[in-house]
């Protein structure tokens, strides 16, 4: 969380941020606005997907069966399906469509069993207050980052959320300056009321590579 006030420094509506980096460490900006901490994987950790040897041992495809779909099957002859078909259940069989019973809803929707019933169109029960909410998994967001960079994923700066001293959102984006300086950048309407407020998850990956 970060709190500028317009007494504290000339410009209040920018803040840089400086961190310590390792020499293999930079600074990247995300599509989503997020700053990620990166570093190359180390040697021969690839990118961190295995990919099996090209010939090893995985099984192939089992050869194609002939077409005949009652060559290899448990009823060779039809005969079950058939069954099937003078209590209505199971799937249709084409070779055996005259054993098949008409659906008196279809025909008649008049007839003995009276028309189907209705889809059901009332409306759904509220979730009970008391009911347990699903937090939110910061390293959804890491996971989310690593799907767009080739290389590994030390830290990530999450985009900010302001607001003024009257809780009006206003923008705000983080820019890289330098090589290790973040800048929080405010850019308020002239209305705005100080103090301004910004906050940022910081999530750090917990399987990085050294």
């Amino acid at each position: 969380m970060l709190t500028a006030r317009r007494d504290w420094a000339v410009s209040p509506t920018e803040y840089d941020w400086r961190l310590e980096l390792s020499e293999t460490e930079s600074l990247a900006r995300l599509p989503d606005g997020s700053v990620a901490v990166v570093a190359p994987w180390p040697p021969g950790s690839g990118d961190g997907t295995y990919y099996p040897p090209e010939n090893d041992s995985v099984p192939r495809d089992p050869p194609s069966l002939p077409t005949d779909p009652y060559r290899h099957s448990a009823d060779p002859d039809g005969s079950m399906a058939a069954e099937e078909a003078l209590h209505n259940v199971g799937p249709f069989d084409p070779r055996y469509p005259g054993e098949y019973l008409p659906d008196p809803w279809a025909d008649d929707p008049t007839g003995p069993e009276g028309p189907p019933p209705k889809a059901d169109t009332s409306d759904p029960i509220e979730p009970s207050d008391n009911e347990p909410v699903a937090e939110v998994d910061p390293l959804d967001a890491l996971i989310d980052a690593e799907a767009v960079r080739s290389d590994q994923i030390v830290a990530l700066l999450g985009v900010p959320r302001a607001t003024d001293a009257l809780g009006r959102r206003i923008p705000v984006r983080l820019v890289i300056n330098h090589a290790n300086t973040i800048e929080v950048r405010f850019e308020p309407a002239l209305a705005a009321a100080f103090p301004l407020t910004a906050t940022s998850r910081i999530t750090f990956n917990p399987d990085a590579l050294p």
